[in-house]
C-alpha cells in the first residue's frame, strides 16, 4: 500500500511539471512565465500572500499582480512528450515486428504493450487537463 501511495505522489509530481503558471503584463500584454509553483490558488496564497511582484521580461515594468490574475497553461514539453511517445511507439512496433515475426505469441504482445502505453498517456493527459481546469477555475 505504501508503494502505491509513493507511485501516486510521483505521478502527481509529474503532472505538476506539465503545468506552467503565467501572467500577462498589464503594460505590454506579453506572456511571462512565473517561477512560483502551486497546485491551486489557495496554495499560492498561503505561500506568497494575496499579491505577487512580477518584473516583465519584455518591458521591465515591476507590477503587483493578484493571485487571481495568475493563469495555468500546459507546458510545451507535454507536446514534445506526445510526439516522442508516438515516434517511440512506431519504432517499437517496427523493431519487434521485424525481430519476432516468427514467434506469433510475441507479436500479440506488441498491441497490448502499445495499448498499455496509450492508456498511461491518456490518463496523464486527462489528469493534466483536470489540473489546469481546476487551477483556472479556482
Amino acid at each position: 500500500m505504501v508503494n502505491f501511495i509513493k507511485e501516486a505522489n510521483l505521478f502527481r509530481g509529474l503532472i505538476n511539471e506539465f503545468m506552467q503558471l503565467v501572467i500577462y503584463c498589464k503594460k505590454c500584454s506579453k506572456r511571462n512565465a512565473l517561477k512560483v509553483k502551486g497546485a491551486d490558488r489557495v496554495e499560492l496564497k498561503m505561500k506568497y500572500g494575496d499579491n505577487v511582484d512580477v518584473v516583465c521580461k519584455y518591458c521591465k515594468s515591476k507590477l503587483k499582480y493578484s493571485i487571481s490574475e495568475i493563469v495555468a497553461e500546459q507546458r510545451f514539453s507535454s507536446l514534445i512528450f506526445l510526439v516522442l511517445f508516438v515516434v517511440l511507439s512506431v519504432l517499437l512496433v517496427l523493431f519487434l515486428w521485424d525481430y519476432n515475426w516468427h514467434n506469433i505469441g510475441s507479436v500479440y504482445l506488441i498491441p497490448v504493450g502499445l495499448a498499455g502505453l496509450a492508456l498511461v498517456f491518456a490518463t496523464a493527459n486527462k489528469e493534466i487537463t483536470k489540473k489546469l481546469r481546476g487551477f483556472n477555475q479556482s
